[in-house]
């Protein structure tokens, strides 16, 4: 966590606005920015606003360090509690997984790392404790407008449509999708690499979001979701001409071949585009026995294809990586 972070966390913790912290030292603006993580300023003025929260800056760091350490402490809690709930062989201890919804719980608010986890377990351990509630209509709104709000569309934002993409609504897809769509991709490999390894992945989710969500619409909606996927696989298959990866081309064959199947409209073409799944199928099971170690990748896209091949509809439980 930064000081941006804590200091924002604190002060609505103490329930200030944020004209309480700022008056005559910035603007309403570049504090705004400073909260939001858009904005560096100098540590002599961060420390006026520990003071006005009452507090040195010694103390903001000593609670950063907490937050950071509750941070380390759900990020490995939440993976062991999904390895055990994934790992026939092992039990979910339901009493430490309610513990990390708490510690989730307490620090949702406070940034938005620690917002994803929160949802995170909400969305995948709901169905093993009655004090987890499933997330809602509501929350996906939340999920929606953090990123309405933003100009730039950062790491943790990728991150967020790469988890939650299937709780948005049709219009909500379109719209997010949106903000892709006059990406300048040449700058984007000067970025840090976690960053340039999600965009893909948000691609991916989006495309195939789309289509699933056309297939069950008949109104002019189901025209534009497909318009949609068309125009996202176009971007992501761009993309990998600046910044290959081979987990991100069979997500782009997963969405593509799947793309070509559904809006196949002759005998011929339908096919052809079941002779491709075909393969693929093939080619994901090859990957996954010559691999080393598991290839979550092809593993994650054999649902999606050996569904489409059965001629049913998408299926609608969460399959995704998570990372």
């Amino acid at each position: 966590m930064r000081f941006h972070e804590t200091i924002k966390y604190i002060r609505i913790k103490l329930n200030l606005t944020q004209k309480d912290i700022y008056e005559g030292i910035v603007s309403q603006s570049t504090y705004s920015r400073f909260e939001n993580g858009l904005r560096i300023l100098p540590i002599e003025d961060i420390e006026v606003f520990a003071n006005r929260l009452g507090m040195q800056l010694s103390d903001v760091y000593t609670i950063q360090k907490e937050q950071d350490n509750c941070m380390t402490y759900i990020i490995n809690q939440t993976k062991k509690c999904l390895n055990q709930k994934n790992d026939p062989m092992q039990e979910l201890n339901i009493h430490s997984l309610e513990h990390l919804f708490k510690t989730a719980n307490k620090y949702k608010n406070s940034s938005l790392e620690f917002l994803r986890y929160f949802y995170l377990i909400r969305q995948h351990f709901h169905k093993f404790s009655p004090n987890i509630p499933k997330i809602t209509s509501k929350d996906t709104d939340r999920i929606y407008f953090e990123l309405k709000k933003r100009k730039l569309i950062t790491r943790i934002h990728h991150q967020f449509i790469i988890d939650f993409t299937v709780h948005f609504s049709d219009e909500q897809i379109l719209d997010i999708s949106n903000f892709f769509k006059e990406y300048d991709f040449n700058q984007i490999s000067s970025f840090n690499s976690q960053y340039s390894y999600q965009l893909p992945e948000a691609l991916s989710n989006l495309a195939d979001s789309s289509i699933d969500r056309a297939l069950y619409r008949t109104d002019n909606i189901k025209g534009k979701l497909l318009d949609n996927a068309n125009e996202l696989l176009s971007m992501l298959f761009k993309y990998q001409n600046i910044k290959y990866s081979s987990d991100h081309v069979i997500l782009y064959k997963v969405s593509k071949y799947r793309y070509d199947y559904y809006i196949a409209d002759n005998e011929q073409d339908k096919a052809s585009a079941r002779q491709n799944l075909e393969d693929f199928l093939e080619e994901l099971k090859y990957y996954i026995s010559k691999a080393p170690v598991r290839h979550i990748y092809a593993e994650g896209c054999i649902p999606s294809v050996e569904n489409t091949l059965a001629g049913k509809l998408p299926l609608k439980e969460i399959n995704y990586i998570i990372t």
